[in-house]
């Protein structure tokens, strides 16, 4: 079968990312996602969760059996008009997802899967609060090297010339000197 290039580069932008649920149990397909699906409003699509993720497929693709033939206990959504997939209660609950819950996401030839992140984020974050703590390094420490690491980066990206000329625009904006911030103001 031979794809389109605009389909091509939809599927290869869209292959994978985050999503969040949505305080009415919504997860919103982005644009890329329903270009690579072929999906658009009004799209019906068929989900099942298998081994705690969400394996998602437009109607048609599931009922011609391509990729394996449709599955007892599947359920029914459509897209909305915003792009949104509204999962089920019971959906929510099997994948133990709530409002504000990060889900990862896969296209995998004709189908979308859906792994829910919550855990996984939970465990990454309590790994890195050991690191942190074992290194003897506090939140405050870490606040505090924001704003060096901030210019650093600005400097990297924009140069020594640009920092220096938007420093300057904001102090004549503000009717500040160059001089220091603590150096006491003549008079």
């Amino acid at each position: 079968m031979k794809v389109s290039h605009a389909v091509a580069e939809a599927r290869e932008q869209a292959a994978a990312g985050f999503a969040v649920l949505d305080a009415k149990g919504r997860v919103s397909l982005n644009k890329a996602v329903r270009q690579a699906l072929g999906v658009q409003a009004g799209t019906a699509l068929d989900y099942a969760v298998r081994d705690g993720m969400l394996w998602i497929r437009p109607a048609s693709v599931a009922a011609s059996g391509e990729n394996g033939a449709t599955e007892r206990g599947a359920a029914r959504a459509v897209v909305d008009e915003k792009g949104r997939l509204s999962l089920g209660k019971a959906v929510r609950q099997t994948l133990g997802v709530r409002p504000g819950s990060s889900l990862a996401y896969v296209l995998l030839d004709h189908a979308f899967l859906l792994i829910p992140q919550d855990d996984q984020l939970a465990a990454l974050m309590e790994r890195a609060a050991a690191a942190l703590t074992a290194a003897g390094i506090t939140t405050q420490d870490l606040l505090d090297d924001v704003p060096a690491a901030r210019d650093s980066t600005l400097r990297e990206a924009y140069g020594d010339a640009f920092m220096g000329d938007l420093a300057r625009e904001y102090a004549a904006l503000h009717g500040e000197d160059d001089r220091d911030e603590g150096a006491p103001r003549g008079g």
